[in-house]
């Protein structure tokens, strides 16, 4: 009897709950003997993974706010005022009630903010994950980082991803607008990750959430605004700012040790940084020149990752592809903000023939695996790239003579022969670079109009594809940006070279200089306008790139000081 006794007894023991799980633990729902045991955990040590221990949250917000509600049941009086004495009346008896009143009214105004941020709290929940959820996210340097460091990088949200459902939206509107201009991260490679099983792929292999979280940050701009709103944001500027923050903190606190993915990350954020307020008035020019840095550490600007050193054919391509939007930011900046360029030729040992070798069966298969377009217009589109970095690498000897390294005009220390043989010769190599790209794209602005609709589904009707149309216009805006600007800079040289001769007027030849510089810059400036009104028009405008907008910066100027030279109009 005693000994079934026992045995029943022991059959209905109560397992409590431990009080401690690592993260990978949590995001599985399995049993964590890490409190008993010690990091790792039996679970985390089995299957290789990193065992990552957070404190709990602390409860002193849910105090605070069983406080208040007891403040709120029992009633100001009975709680402020209990235990003081009875005050005379007069002036300062009534000052004293009308300041309790104050301070009752505060009070509830602060518990409804209370309420509102609990609100707004209640929507998010559900909505995010931890990275671990999903297998093919990785952080490979999280076990080198303190607890206490972990801890705050989790309170700031920094290791949670959203939901499925809303993470597909972000990685859908990357892939249909960024990556064509930045192709970082392979297409085909990636969807095969994102859809993989637990233990499909090894830790080596998965993605950096680093490289995730900037690839959400760029991309938020373009996500409907209902699946910002389900993870709490109000609008895009406060998504922007808080995808921002918590991409740089993990960046900050050194969770990535691959300087490929540190690279990545990097150039991502210097080309979307939100440049609205004072402190991030620098910050794409900041996280440029660390994406170099960290390029360059992997060893991007060599040219022993080429096809004959026995390099892996994806390091390859990922190095060159790195290096290759690099370039292309570095130029793009400098013509859009007018600052020097950080990468000059003698800063790497390539040269344009590496450039221009083509990896075409990679990218053919990165086209076939693609899911955002279809064969045909990624094809484009990587055409469309290929001739703006061919841009880039031209526009470097023109960023160079109008933006010198040392902020010093080159004119300075050149006669006047080699000034204009040196803006003769970047207007040649401009105009062979427009003969090139119009040649090769003729075919497809036949074709101005895609017909394809986000992710091959017919019934979205939320926006129709003309990818080719856009990216082909913009990057004629930024041709006929750079001919504008240099026009611009050989009209200056010019007329400085007229004031600072004793002569009394310009010969000839220097006028004639002057008046095809003039034309020549009104007419890209035009062709830049018409450009702007081929996306205005087919509303695409939405769609282009932010540094689309510097590029109608000398258009604008030349309308208004040629509307500002004619004459008034008598009103009679």
């Amino acid at each position: 009897m005693d000994h079934h006794h026992s045995s029943h007894a022991g059959s209905s023991k109560i397992r409590r709950r431990a009080n401690k799980a690592c993260l990978a633990c949590r995001a599985r729902k399995v049993r964590c003997d890490v409190s008993q045991r010690g990091r790792p955990c039996m679970n985390c040590f089995l299957d290789g993974e990193a065992c990552v221990v957070i404190g709990r949250a602390s409860r002193r917000f849910v105090s605070t706010l069983d406080s208040e509600r007891e403040f709120s049941l029992r009633g100001p009086e009975e709680d402020s005022y209990r235990g003081l004495p009875p005050a005379r009346h007069g002036p300062r008896h009534e000052s004293l009630q009308e300041l309790l009143h104050q301070h009752a009214h505060s009070s509830t105004r602060a518990r409804i903010q209370q309420l509102e941020w609990v609100g707004e709290q209640s929507m998010r929940f559900g909505s995010d994950v931890t990275y671990s959820y999903y297998p093919f996210l990785e952080v490979n340097n999280l076990p080198s980082i303190l607890p206490q460091d972990v801890s705050y990088l989790e309170m700031q949200g920094c290791l949670r991803v959203p939901a499925k459902p809303i993470l597909d939206d972000f990685v859908k509107q990357y892939y249909l607008h960024v990556h064509p201009i930045m192709p970082l991260v392979d297409e085909g490679i990636f969807w095969e990750m994102y859809g993989s099983q637990p233990g499909a792929i090894s830790p080596k292999e998965r993605l950096s959430l680093l490289v995730l979280q900037a690839m959400l940050f760029a991309a938020c701009s373009y996500v409907p605004r209902k699946s910002l709103q389900t993870l709490g944001f109000v609008n895009v500027k406060s998504a922007k700012e808080a995808l921002y923050r918590q991409t740089k903190l993990l960046f900050d606190f050194g969770a990535e040790a691959s300087p490929i993915a540190s690279a990545q990350a990097a150039l991502l954020l210097s080309a979307w940084s939100p440049l609205t307020t004072s402190e991030c008035a620098h910050a794409s020019s900041y996280w440029l020149s660390v994406a170099i840095q960290q390029a360059k550490r992997a060893g991007a600007h060599r040219k022993d990752h080429m096809p004959d050193t026995g390099v892996p054919p994806h390091r390859r391509v990922s190095l060159k592809m790195l290096w290759s939007c690099i370039i292309l930011q570095d130029r793009l900046l400098s013509l859009c903000s007018r600052r020097p360029i950080q990468l000059s030729k003698a800063h790497y040992d390539t040269d344009d023939e590496w450039f221009a070798a083509c990896e075409p069966g990679l990218l053919w298969n990165e086209a076939k695996r693609g899911r955002a377009y279809n064969v045909r217009t990624k094809a484009t589109l990587n055409a469309i790239f290929s001739l703006m970095v061919s841009l880039a690498l031209v526009l470097t000897d023109l960023l160079t003579e109008v933006w010198p390294l040392n902020d010093e005009p080159l004119w300075e220390a050149r006669r006047d022969q080699e000034v204009m043989q040196s803006i003769g010769s970047c207007k040649a190599r401009l105009n062979g670079w427009y003969q090139k790209a119009t040649a090769a794209l003729s075919k497809s602005q036949h074709h101005r109009v895609s017909t394809d609709t986000i992710f091959g589904d017919d019934s979205h009707d939320e926006f129709q594809h003309e990818s080719v149309t856009l990216y082909s216009n913009y990057m004629y805006m930024l041709y006929h940006s750079a001919l504008t600007r240099l026009c611009h800079h050989e009209g200056l040289y010019l007329i400085r070279k007229f004031h600072s001769t004793q002569e009394n007027s310009m010969s000839l030849r220097e006028r004639a200089l002057l008046a095809d510089s003039r034309r020549e810059m009104e007419q890209a400036a035009w062709a830049g306008s018409q450009c702007l009104k081929v996306l205005v028009t087919h509303r695409l405008s939405r769609w282009a790139p932010t540094t689309s907008i510097t590029c109608i910066s000398m258009p604008l100027l030349l309308c208004i000081t040629k509307a500002k030279s004619l004459p008034t109009p008598s009103v009679e």
